[in-house]
């Protein structure tokens, strides 16, 4: 139908937008969790976007709360997207003393 091509038109213009410019470089955890949880909601898959979503969790993991790593892992499973470096981050991130599941 129209409106599910014109909305698949703007999640593509969204993600090129967020993977092709620096405005991923302010992204939050939240953001990073937010942004991936809804195009896998969303089953829209980017893999340009979701390149550079996996390149900016790993340089904010330590600010990552448990649920916003959850999602992240649950966007990537769901989406298909191969990521073994972020998932093993994850991983490591889960285990380590200063991080609780809540």
């Amino acid at each position: 139908s129209h409106t599910r091509s014109s909305y698949r038109e703007l999640l593509g213009t969204l993600a090129r937008h967020v993977a092709n410019s620096n405005v991923i470089d302010d992204f939050t955890a939240q953001s990073v969790s937010n942004t991936a949880w809804s195009y896998a909601t969303l089953d829209y898959r980017d893999k340009e976007l979701m390149a550079a979503l996996a390149k900016r969790a790993k340089h904010i993991l330590s600010t990552f709360k448990p649920h916003e790593l959850a999602d992240v892992a649950w966007a990537y499973a769901k989406l298909n997207v191969e990521s073994a470096a972020l998932m093993r981050d994850i991983a490591k991130r889960s285990l380590e003393a200063d991080f609780v599941f809540k």
